[in-house]
């Protein structure tokens, strides 16, 4: 395991702290996704629980911008998101080995999304940290230009392995401790991109038979629904309810707030719907499960369940209410998710 603040191999940033939390992209095609998410989501839920990390992939025809490709995420701490992408990396070569034509075109490159001041970084004064990368690594790497409008944040980085899928894997990790050292990922945890970036509207619900964010398929898994509000300075949308079965006491997140960086924190809102069972689950022992979410996520979540009264109107199905900064409440999202797979089986 490594440790905190090593120094790391293969061209990299020099010492970085593998224990904070990192958010790292990158693109497949709608094969790779399919192939990655497995029947109703037994094979990226099998990957998840090997590695330790939260993945997540957009939905069928979701692309990032600019390309035909799926974004997929891959979301903890440092050694247990590398550990994802060794897995998702010999998955997807396994799966372009199968389907490959005449050609290998394609067999050893992938697309990766970063943060443009991680690409800044990667790029380094005058070319000397991507042409060190580069050599050390045995790759050819293209940093793109920034996109236009509300895609103007990250960048794609296509790197290209001369020889083998080792050389890729290495370039992947040297990415990897890029983002780390950059320190920003966090900001840019979503796999949705145009009209519901950001905090991203799932449009699942929870008695339906498909799990839109782990395929395009529609086959299987519980899902949920959610509707969410963002942007960069606007105040957000919360709830009407003030009346909420919490685990915390502590309200709604401050509107606005800055980072160490100072950068300004969005804030969101979501509700998600989700099974009645799992509502009890969560509110069971005093809601201590629902008091742990909160701590592990540093969102605020609280319940409301089905059959209860709110301004005369019966509410319909249980509901979760996440509230918090714009990575606090995509982190409470993913570990909803995962109770809500765990609850169905």
């Amino acid at each position: 395991m490594a440790e905190p603040n090593a120094k790391r191999p293969n061209g990299g940033p020099g010492p970085i702290d593998v224990n904070q939390t990192v958010v790292y992209k990158f693109l497949v095609d709608s094969n790779e996704a399919g192939h990655l998410i497995g029947s109703k989501g037994a094979t990226v839920d099998g990957i998840q629980n090997e590695c330790g990390a939260k993945i997540r992939i957009a939905s069928n025809g979701q692309f990032f911008p600019g390309t035909s490709r799926r974004t997929l995420m891959v979301q903890g701490a440092y050694n247990t998101v590398q550990r994802g992408i060794d897995i998702l990396l010999d998955r997807i070569y396994d799966e372009r080995l199968r389907n490959r034509q005449s050609s290998d075109a394609g067999l050893l490159s992938m697309e990766v999304i970063v943060p443009n001041s991680t690409a800044g970084k990667v790029i380094g004064r005058g070319g000397e940290n991507i042409a060190k990368i580069q050599q050390e690594c045995n790759v050819q790497i293209t940093v793109h230009k920034q996109g236009a409008g509300d895609y103007n944040q990250e960048r794609k980085v296509t790197m290209n392995a001369n020889s083998s899928i080792e050389d890729l894997r290495k370039a992947m990790h040297n990415l990897l401790d890029w983002v780390v050292k950059d320190g920003s990922s966090l900001n840019f945890a979503m796999v949705r991109y145009g009209d519901d970036a950001g905090v991203e509207n799932y449009q699942r619900s929870a008695s339906s038979s498909g799990f839109d964010d782990f395929g395009g398929s529609g086959s299987g898994g519980s899902g949920f629904g959610g509707r969410g509000s963002h942007g960069s300075h606007s105040e957000p949308v919360w709830t009407s309810s003030e009346r909420r079965y919490s685990a915390s006491n502590s309200g709604p997140p401050p509107r606005s707030s800055s980072s160490s960086s100072g950068r300004v924190q969005v804030q969101a809102t979501l509700e998600a719907p989700i099974p009645d069972s799992l509502c009890w689950s969560l509110l069971r022992d005093n809601g201590l499960r629902l008091d742990m979410l909160n701590r592990e996520t540093g969102a605020d979540v609280s319940v409301q369940h089905s059959g209860e009264l709110e301004n005369g109107q019966l509410i319909r199905n249980s509901l979760a209410i996440i509230k918090g900064t714009l990575p606090q409440s995509q982190a409470a999202l993913l570990e909803v998710e995962r109770l809500i797979l765990q609850n169905s089986q």
